[in-house]
């Protein structure tokens, strides 16, 4: 494949000689005081390191064993930290609407979707981050004002932070979901807790003690142990789902009704949602950044197995889930009785933990986007400054969360506005607009999938985000 050309320019202030894909570098600054993985984390202790009182030495002396073998596991910008933050950034409440977008397409259509969509995004992804590598600007907004207009990065910090904003309260939204079936099963459950205004107390509850916390974090490769636990969560959910319809929905007699494909402005409803279901293009510069050592091939590796494994998941989920119900509107988990099955039980415990995930990560990419448009640098701000900011955006999350009546239509509104411009029409125009960029340059392989790029995003914001109002509207 024909490479852009690429200039020898520092990435975000610090010296580097940039290299070709084969060739691996390393960044002098790619965050506050971070250099190597032994550096102080956002919490103050350094990775590797942890002090030990006279009183708990041996208890100290395992917790540091753990630590240390999590290291060697999932070591600090590695590339399988680096593969479980951008499979985290996509997994999420996206997978939870994927059977409502099957049977909303139909099983042929919405596959097709996937397959076109996975690749897509794993081909932007790369154009994002050679972007950076060819000016050294290490942002969307940056990119924005530098290649599009010198007023681009308000437009662009403005669409980042919706996208992020919607997913945020998606995953409050969520946590309602996983509530309901539980409470609903307890004959002794008090009346207030299960109408809406008791679920409202509990949602903000949750939010309080398992979400805000997760925001603290001025790193995203903080949160790589828990991102790495849920998705392994999430891979024992899909598992969940084609077992309990193996066991029920597909052995029914008769079986749900299904439908391969679908027609009208309904086989348009579900694509915001697949798109939705993948956008690791939101804070994937930011992954890149802290990556140890870094080369556009190493990354583009990272995005292809993260983004496979996540279209893998969301086949499975999507179709085994619809094939199990049928008719599916809404969250995939409204479906389920957890207290009945135990395993129900434990995968509604791993999308929590997952949600949590998510949640810390996209309150980085938010406060990535909007920051600089009041002078504050996400990376170097006095901390004080940065937890005000953290902290009101998670305020802001929880309550529009606490009143959206359906997670569906904010994962197709969100994937349609935000998802088709952010994910695909940006990373097509800052490539074509960086320098260079030609037929002749690039190859006809790189010219031809960059527009491509462009095309489903377009396509993503008109039709994906019509279809999502006419269907609010009529609904």
């Amino acid at each position: 494949m024909s490479e852009v050309p690429v200039n020898n320019k520092p990435l975000g202030g610090a010296h580097n000689d940039v290299r070709r894909d084969s060739e691996t570098y390393e960044y002098d600054n790619v965050g506050p005081g971070e250099r190597d993985c032994d550096k102080p984390t956002a919490s103050g202790i350094e990775d590797g390191k942890m002090e030990i009182n006279g009183d708990d030495k041996a208890h100290d002396s395992d917790l540091r064993t753990i630590r240390k073998l999590l290291q060697i596991m999932i070591p600090y910008g590695g590339m399988l930290s680096t593969g479980f933050n951008m499979a985290s950034t996509s997994i999420g409440a996206g997978i939870l609407g994927l059977p409502a977008a099957f049977h909303s397409v139909g099983i042929i259509m919405a596959t097709v979707y996937l397959v076109l969509i996975t690749a897509e995004t794993i081909y932007s992804t790369r154009l994002l981050v050679q972007v950076s590598e060819r000016t050294g600007l290490r942002s969307f907004e940056e990119m924005a004002r530098q290649l599009l207009h010198p007023r681009a990065d308000i437009v662009v910090a403005i669409l980042r932070a919706l996208h992020t904003i919607g997913c945020s309260v998606a995953y409050v939204v969520t946590i309602g979901d996983l509530l309901r079936p539980i409470l609903a099963s307890f004959d002794s459950t008090p009346a207030f807790l299960r109408e809406t205004k008791g679920i409202r107390l509990l949602q903000s509850g949750f939010w309080l003690v398992f979400m805000l916390p997760l925001v603290f974090q001025r790193q995203i490769n903080s949160l790589r142990y828990v991102s790495a636990v849920g998705i392994l969560f999430i891979l024992y959910f899909a598992v969940v789902v084609v077992v309990h319809s193996a066991m029920n929905g597909m052995s029914a007699n008769p079986r749900p009704a299904v439908r391969l494909v679908n027609t009208g402005n309904t086989a348009l409803e579900g694509l915001g949602v697949i798109i939705f279901s993948y956008m690791c293009q939101i804070n994937c510069v930011e992954v890149a950044l802290e990556m140890r050592p870094r080369s556009l091939r190493r990354l583009t590796l990272c995005a292809f197995f993260s983004m496979t494994i996540c279209g893998l998941l969301y086949f499975v989920t999507g179709l085994f889930g619809y094939l199990d119900f049928g008719e599916v509107e809404g969250s995939i988990l409204l479906k389920y009785n957890p207290l009945e099955q135990p395993q129900i039980f434990v995968s509604y415990i791993g999308v929590f933990i997952k949600i949590c995930a998510s949640f810390g990560l996209l309150n980085n990419a938010c406060r990535s986007a909007l920051f600089p448009l009041i002078g504050w640098d996400p990376y170097t701000v006095a901390y004080w400054k940065y937890l005000i900011g953290a902290v009101l955006l998670a305020v802001l999350d929880l309550m529009l969360g606490l009143f959206v009546p359906n997670v569906t239509m904010v994962l197709g509104f969100t994937g349609g506005v935000c998802g088709g411009s952010v994910g695909f029409i940006l990373p097509a125009l800052f490539i074509m607009y960086s320098g260079g960029w030609t037929l002749r340059s690039v190859g006809i392989v790189n010219y031809t999938c960059t527009y491509l790029v462009l095309f489903a995003g377009v396509v993503g914001v008109v039709f994906g985000t019509a279809a999502t109002i006419y269907s609010a509207v009529g609904g």
